[in-house]
């Protein structure tokens, strides 16, 4: 998932997808050889990670190479990091240049990523997400990429999936995936290795490795008394 936050922001960041469309529709001439510009580039900018689990830690390995700075939130201040910490999301995003949801799959996170935030990203800032859809006001990002309040997304995720809307659609500043981003075969290894190691624990009458956060009382109770 790590891999595939970074490979978004990339394309975004770099207009790697609208490049690839300008060139099939014949729009690349010696008359207008690029028509976007100088583009910044990510090397020495600022990534702001919301939500420093294991795949916010896995993405920030990967930033070290494009010589980012890395700064995150999270509910705590972790001890094992000398990253930037700030306790609110409008903090980050006012410090970020790129902000990537990596938060846990919680209710209470549903349109973190609102107006106020995106605001505070400003216009050069881009925004992708690999978390869960509803973390994200997705109205609000619609119309702050229009209105080149931040300058690009990429979303990996839906508030509702499949997406069957219009108004991303039409948004040449977003890149947009199926929701893929663990859909690899080391991924898809580990998530099998995860789900034999929960089983083994469940029933040794342990509590398994991974519960699901709404019924974390429950995955602790041992096998015998589940049924």
């Amino acid at each position: 998932v790590a891999e595939m936050a970074f490979g978004v922001l990339l394309a975004s960041t770099r207009r790697i997808v609208r490049a690839d469309k300008m060139i099939r529709r014949g729009d690349w001439t010696k008359r207008i050889p690029n028509r976007f510009g100088a583009i910044a580039g990510m090397t020495g900018g600022k990534l702001g990670i919301l939500g420093l689990g294991a795949i916010g830690m896995e993405l920030a390995k990967r930033a070290k190479g494009f010589d980012l700075e890395i700064g995150y939130c999270n509910r705590n201040k972790r001890n094992d990091v000398d990253f930037a910490y700030f306790a609110n999301v409008m903090a980050l995003a006012t410090w970020a240049d790129y902000l990537v949801v990596c938060l846990r799959s919680d209710a209470s996170n549903r349109h973190i990523i609102n107006a106020e935030v995106l605001k505070a990203l400003g216009p050069r800032g881009h925004l992708v997400n690999i978390s869960r859809g509803w973390a994200v006001d997705e109205a609000a990002l619609a119309e702050a990429l229009r209105s080149n309040v931040i300058e690009g997304a990429a979303l990996d995720v839906f508030d509702e999936e499949p997406y069957e809307g219009t108004e991303l659609l039409a948004l040449d500043n977003l890149v947009m995936t199926p929701h893929f981003g663990g859909g690899t075969e080391h991924a898809q290894r580990r998530m099998t290795a995860l789900v034999r190691q929960n089983l083994d624990a469940h029933f040794a009458g342990k509590p398994v490795v991974s519960p699901v956060p709404e019924l974390r009382d429950m995955a602790a109770i041992p096998a015998g008394r589940l049924r």
